[in-house]
């Protein structure tokens, strides 16, 4: 039994505990509470794993205000977005807050001291600066609007409902901060509509891209070829010349294979881009199976 499928037996085990003895179903507004995975694993949604909503571009570019923009996603899924252009240390900080909300109803906040948080997502805690940057990530999604449409599901609101990380008598920032996320959130984690993804690997990896890519294809079982054009589009990419973006692509699955995520990939002459997961039974280093073209 590999990780996913162990994933999959817990939540099934856990949900069997919530369900009620008596035959009475309760409405689905009353249900509040994420499903289970295990602390190696963190679960982000489908729709926006598979879409430009975080993008894959440095996090040192300056990021644009959008109204309303229409994002890249894949076919089947509206999205357009209200606010500061995120990015994938933005996705960083998401998964984590929603991480904190294990075991708990959906609409309680969650606490937490900024040094834990930084530990937590492998990020350093030296220097005001690290501190810096998160609470102006928990600042940013606090100031967002957010319109998701698919297949009968639907969500509009922001990502962090308020936050608490100031004192209001001295304007200083507090020990503990306190963040609410937007319960309606929740309508995204129903079903299969989220993927797993290996924490360790995550904070592993350094290239926005190859943080990107290993939440796209999380959500892919097996992953079928995708055109390099197609995850340059997806991924947020403003590279112009194509040949440009695929060594920015190769290095970024180099990085996924590195890392264990990646068995192998190859990109074809006509540029689809093949990959493999690495599974429990492959024994090789993983640096043996560094990507080539045919």
């Amino acid at each position: 039994m590999d990780i996913l499928e162990k994933v999959r037996a817990l939540e099934e085990k856990a949900l069997e505990k919530k369900k009620p003895k008596s035959k009475t179903i309760k409405p689905t507004a009353e249900i509040i509470e994420l499903p289970i995975w295990p602390e190696a694993i963190r679960g982000f949604p489908n729709v926006i794993a598979r879409s430009a909503l975080f993008n894959a571009r440095r996090q040192n570019t300056p990021r644009d205000f959008v109204d309303k923009m229409p994002v890249s996603s894949i076919a089947g899924v509206d999205i357009n977005y209200t606010g500061r252009e995120l990015r994938q240390d933005d996705q960083t900080v998401l998964m984590q807050l929603i991480h904190l909300t294990q075991h708990q109803p959906f609409i309680e906040s969650v606490q937490f001291t900024p040094y834990s948080f930084l530990k937590s997502i492998g990020w350093s805690t030296s220097g005001q600066q690290r501190y810096d940057k998160l609470f102006t990530i928990i600042d940013r999604m606090s100031v967002t609007g957010i319109h998701i449409e698919s297949k009968g599901m639907f969500y509009v609101g922001s990502l962090i409902r308020k936050i608490g990380c100031i004192d209001k008598e001295t304007g200083e920032r507090l020990r503990i901060w306190t963040v609410w996320l937007e319960p309606e959130i929740i309508a995204l984690f129903k079903s299969d509509g989220y993927c797993h993804i290996a924490w360790d690997q995550r904070i592993a990896l350094k290239k926005p891209l190859a943080q990107w890519l290993q939440a796209y294809y999380a959500t892919h079982k097996d992953p079928y070829p995708i055109k390099i054009e197609t995850i340059r589009d997806l991924s947020g990419s403003k590279a112009v010349l194509l040949k440009k973006f695929k060594q920015t692509l190769k290095s970024a699955l180099d990085e996924l294979v590195t890392v264990g995520f990646l068995k192998s990939y190859t990109i074809t002459k006509t540029g689809l881009v093949h990959v493999k997961r690495k599974g429990k039974s492959d024994k090789q280093a993983t640096t043996d199976f560094l990507g080539t073209d045919y």
